[in-house]
């Protein structure tokens, strides 16, 4: 039994920009003369980000510890992301970006897999979590958008493989179903200044649908 777990912790990158100097060496040469130029502080934009990436896996050998044969792996990939901020000058509004559209909280992927005898079969789930329309602001900002937030999607995919010999060669069958439950995602609207140039569902949806390829792999 293998079990290894990795967590990468909180980390909080602040990238300033600041421009500093109560005397600057700039100096201009003037009939013989030097004359110092005085240069105020300036204080340019802040970003902010923050979160921590997650991953967990675990393999054993069934045999070891039920009455059933074979082998199990699962592994959890798990993105959490806090902050997300900008202010573009000193004293302006401070926002934060996570949890809108396009910049969900959470993300996660969790597969599943069974082995055994050539037989494998792997069930994956990827997460994407519920996201606001507009982002928290300081000083507070009043919204006026009524519409329901951007709800969490799920998308489910099932691969089966099956090793056999034929004549004396060995041959992998394989199944793989991509967006078992057809899950097409939210509406969410595509208008970006020009009508239709977006599909109307975020870019990590599946607007394909579900849909199942099979095959024989063979090594030459």
């Amino acid at each position: 039994m293998t079990t290894r777990l990795a967590c990468r912790p909180a980390r909080l990158n602040m990238l300033a920009a600041s421009k500093r100097a109560s005397l600057a060496a700039v100096q201009t040469k003037r009939k013989g003369r030097y004359a110092g130029l005085p240069v105020p502080e300036i204080n340019g934009r802040a970003q902010a980000r923050g979160g921590f990436d997650t991953e967990i896996d675990y393999v054993s050998d069934l045999n070891s510890w039920t009455d059933m044969n074979g082998s199990i792996n699962i592994r959890l990939l798990w993105n959490r992301q806090e902050v997300s901020s900008t202010v573009s000058t000193p004293g302006g509004l401070y926002t934060n970006n996570v949890n809108t559209f396009g910049t969900p909280r959470d993300r996660a992927n969790l597969s599943v897999g069974y082995s055994y005898e050539g037989f494998s079969a792997t069930v994956t789930e990827q997460f994407i979590a519920q996201q606001n329309w507009i982002g928290t602001t300081l000083p507070w900002t009043t919204r006026f958008i009524n519409q329901a937030p951007v709800p969490d999607y799920w998308l489910t995919g099932i691969a089966l493989t099956k090793d056999f010999t034929l004549e004396d060669q060995t041959v992998q069958a394989f199944l793989n179903i991509n967006n078992l439950f057809d899950n097409d995602g939210p509406i969410t609207g595509g208008f970006n200044g020009s009508p239709g140039m977006l599909y109307p569902t975020p870019t990590y949806a599946d607007i394909i649908g579900r849909y199942f390829t099979v095959g024989f792999r063979v090594r030459m």
